[in-house]
């Protein structure tokens, strides 16, 4: 028999398995979904195995999955983050690695929040699909998950049917090494196409039904996690990749929990027989003002003022309308979900902040907030999420909320704040750039008093603004703009 027969006579058995399964009334469980979705991807490569589409799909996401190189953990914590409802409970992610289990180390990542449901599974293993629209979650693009193939050939996914479910008893997949994959084909009567499919076929389309748990895992369903994701790492570099990310994430510089309120712990632990790293997130509401908030916020051994703004539904989709239609934005961001909220934080006390830009989580290190703080907002960022995209007018109308935020902050401080407090706070938050020419002309020209002053003539301390105020120098009095030269305004990059 030709080759091209055996791979019809394949195809047709195959067709014909998928068939009866289909005909089968009722929804059917987590395990044959899972086994249905395979086959058909199987049986569509079968069908046309010359074409190259499948060859180059491999390709790009090996090609995507290297782009993420060095933030695994990050995109791991998002995908956990966004697991847990917006408006339900904050809860637990757990990320830990054992270094000596298995060949080169093993990493987990636990959550409680919902569980995987079909859309999800159909989802992860669809390169660029996602169930998630823009705004209501932090991973929106379809491709985090491909990260994982960074340190791991052969991911392993482990979720609850509900959270009152008593064990992991709904979707359990791997995507399996090629032993198991072999055995899994030969149970289809595949195994004559096992080579071909193995080398032509993306590995996310290859799922493979979990038919028993690790320790590890059933210790976390105990514990009462509900979806838990176990990476096999593949390589000591991979191990120490991991390593590395989960010390930059213990160190808390800068603080990857600190805009994430849908999280109350998450937990680091580099190695079973040392203690966990607990990273909390512990808010006070100081004061509200129509749109904007002004918290204290602790994470760890630091606290930080911490402001809100938010942004209407509709003010946020007309911009990214007009964003679309110049083809600045995708066509997925019209799903837009939800008002936009803009935050910035500085140091409550201690040293000034190192300025970052955030996107829910920190972006790359080249990504500098305007400021001595931190800048969170849904910027539309590159695809990796190291920075924010140019030429985008949402992220320009972002940022220039945001600088509206910084003064309507300082404004709220001066009366929410102990005067040491708000020394600190309100000039973090409204000396900016020097090369922000549009912050500057809001601050030196707001009536609000933005600057401490000193007792002159048995007047007691007070604050005045950038008008009023006078810096001295020597035997002369300066105006401000031409008095940043001081040690404090310069500092702050007046």
């Amino acid at each position: 028999m030709a080759f091209s027969d055996a791979v019809i006579d394949g195809r047709d058995s195959l067709l014909g398995r998928v068939a009866n399964t289909e005909a089968i009334a009722g929804p059917v469980s987590p395990h044959e979904h899972i086994r249905r979705e395979t086959l058909e991807r199987i049986q569509h490569f079968l069908s046309k195995p010359q074409l190259r589409v499948y060859r180059d799909l491999k390709g790009m996401c090996e090609r995507v999955s290297d782009s993420y190189r060095d933030r695994v953990v990050v995109e791991l914590l998002q995908n956990a983050h966004d697991a847990h409802p917006a408006g339900a409970p904050p809860g637990r992610i757990r990320i830990a690695l054992d270094p000596n289990e298995g060949a080169c180390g093993t990493l987990y990542v636990a959550n409680e929040g919902a569980g995987f449901a079909q859309r999800n599974f159909d989802a992860l293993c669809s390169p660029t699909l996602t169930t998630k629209n823009v705004n209501e979650a932090i991973g929106n693009k379809g491709v985090g998950f491909l990260s994982v193939f960074q340190v791991s050939s052969h991911p392993e996914v482990y979720s609850r049917l509900s959270d009152t479910s008593g064990t992991f008893d709904g979707y359990c997949f791997g995507f399996a090494a090629d032993g198991t994959l072999r055995t899994f084909l030969e149970t289809e009567e595949l195994g004559d196409h096992a080579d071909q499919i193995i080398a032509s076929m993306p590995r996310l389309y290859l799922a493979c039904p979990a038919s028993s748990f690790p320790v590890a895992v059933q210790k976390l369903a105990s514990e009462r996690f509900v979806t838990v994701i176990r990476l096999p790492l593949k390589s000591d570099d991979a191990l120490t990749a991991v390593q590395r990310q989960l010390a930059l994430l213990s160190a808390q510089t800068p603080p990857v929990q600190l805009f994430l309120p849908r999280i109350k712990e998450l937990s680091v632990s580099m190695d079973p027989t040392i203690a966990a790293t607990v990273l909390e997130r512990h808010c006070e509401v100081l004061q509200v003002l129509d749109d904007t908030r002004l918290l204290k916020a602790r994470c760890g051994i630091r606290s930080f003022i911490v402001a809100e703004k938010t942004v209407p539904h509709q003010t946020m989709l007309d911009i990214i309308l007009r964003d679309i239609a110049a083809e600045a934005l995708p066509e997925a961001w019209e799903d837009w979900t939800g008002d936009a909220i803009v935050s910035i934080a500085v140091a409550a006390h201690g040293d000034p902040l190192e300025p970052r830009l955030y996107n829910f989580l920190p972006m790359g290190e080249g990504a500098k907030a305007p400021f001595s703080g931190y800048l969170d907002a849904p910027f539309f960022a590159t695809l990796d999420r190291l920075r924010v995209q140019d030429g985008v007018e949402v992220n320009t109308f972002l940022l220039d909320t945001a600088r509206q935020l910084a003064l309507d902050a300082a404004a709220l401080a001066l009366t929410s704040l102990s005067r040491s407090e708000a020394r600190q706070a309100v000039l973090d938050l409204v000396l900016w750039n020097k090369t922000d020419a549009a912050m500057r002309e809001r601050v030196l020209t707001s009536a609000v008093p933005l600057v401490p002053t000193v007792p002159v003539l048995g007047r007691s301390e007070d604050w005045a603004t950038f008008q009023k105020a006078k810096i001295w120098n020597g035997d002369v009095f300066l105006s401000p703009p031409l008095g940043c030269s001081s040690h404090r305004l310069s500092h702050r990059g007046c």
